[in-house]
């Protein structure tokens, strides 16, 4: 029976798609195909999915919106999850009973303390999410607007922007095991850094109870305009690219920390090195932000990504001696870590994200 075959025959919610490719995944849009995507609709469906990935030995890759993988040219062998529309869903915890996680089962807080608390899914759009709340008069999410990930990815790396970030606003997070077991982790617990979170390996995020704060509709939406204005201004939106590419480095981190100001940028000493709009095969270093690597042919390929990013850190490195530390993720075909993971029970490659 093929891989497909048997996630069909595992229940209702899964619907597979085979050789999906990376343009309709990815917003880099470049790489080969996901053999096998499996989009569920509901937290029963993905803990079936999950128990009998598990009891097959074969793992899964989990996607979000794909705002920060490259796909190996070769594709992507084994099983990709993807969540329907049912997890893109966000609200305020004290309107809705939630689909699989009851509100009363995550959150202890005294619901008369200032501000409101919003469930949302791991598949929630940052940019929607931001747009709505903001406009409801719900502050914390403003730096948002313009980041084009899901609420998932953005907990896992503790995405930010505009001297903000997830850590601020996540009180609790819904994680579920390798197995479909669901686990409820204070925020505090995530140990949360620059661009950083801790995870239990294998496990990923359900879903995140979210702390904002109740303030002046118009100022909340001047804030976040300028944030959106700012990302327009300085950053290739109209291509398609990964977003940063590299972490600033931890000097850039310290000095921004202490003085509210640095010039130790990733961009910056990309730029320094006199990388800024240097194109190789079919992506290019972006000639508005030096941290962008952005698609400009049809041709381009992971390849191209992986090259560019290599130049990119030997030349920082050679001048600097810093080391810049890629946050864009490569997913291969084949995952030898799934070889160490599985052993004899290996079957499809595999390694959750």
């Amino acid at each position: 029976m093929s891989l497909a075959a048997l996630i069909r025959d595992a229940g209702d919610g899964l619907s597979v798609r085979q050789d999906v490719p990376a343009e309709r995944l990815t917003t880099m849009a470049v790489g080969g195909a996901a053999q096998c995507l499996v989009e569920v609709s509901n937290p029963i469906a993905l803990r079936e999915l999950l128990q009998l990935i598990s009891k097959e030995g074969l793992g899964v890759r989990v996607l979000g919106r794909g705002s920060n993988v490259v796909f190996s040219d070769d594709g992507i062998s084994g099983v990709v999850l993807s969540f329907s529309r049912e997890f893109a869903r966000f609200y305020p915890v004290s309107e809705a009973a939630s689909a699989g996680v009851e509100p009363h089962e995550i959150v202890a807080e005294d619901p008369t303390e200032a501000g409101e608390y919003i469930w949302a899914y791991a598949g929630a759009p940052l940019m929607t999410m931001s747009r709505t709340l903001s406009a409801k008069g719900l502050s914390g999410l403003e730096f948002a607007a313009g980041i084009p990930g899901s609420l998932g990815g953005a907990v896992k790396m503790n995405a930010g922007a505009h001297h903000s970030s997830m850590s601020e606003i996540v009180s609790r997070v819904v994680l579920v095991s390798p197995r479909g077991d669901l686990q409820i982790v204070e925020g505090e617990a995530l140990e949360f850094s620059y661009r950083h979170s801790v995870i239990p390996r294998g496990s990923f995020v359900l879903g995140a109870l979210l702390k904002l704060t109740q303030e002046d509709p118009e100022e909340i939406q001047a804030r976040r305009a300028s944030c959106l204005d700012y990302r327009k201004r300085t950053q290739p939106l109209h291509l398609p690219s990964s977003g940063s590419v590299f972490r600033n480095p931890s000097r850039y981190v310290q000095e921004l920390n202490e003085t509210g100001s640095s010039s130790f940028s990733a961009a910056s000493l990309i730029e320094q090195v006199g990388l800024k709009g240097k194109k190789l095969g079919g992506v290019m270093i972006s000639d508005l932000h030096a941290n962008w690597i952005v698609k400009v042919e049809e041709s381009a390929r992971a390849d191209d990504v992986r090259q560019l990013i290599s130049l990119a850190q030997d030349r920082v490195f050679q001048q600097f001696g810093e080391t810049l530390q890629p946050e864009l993720i490569f997913w291969e075909r084949d995952d030898e870590r799934a070889k160490e993971q599985c052993g004899e029970n290996y079957g499809e490659p595999h390694e959750v994200r």
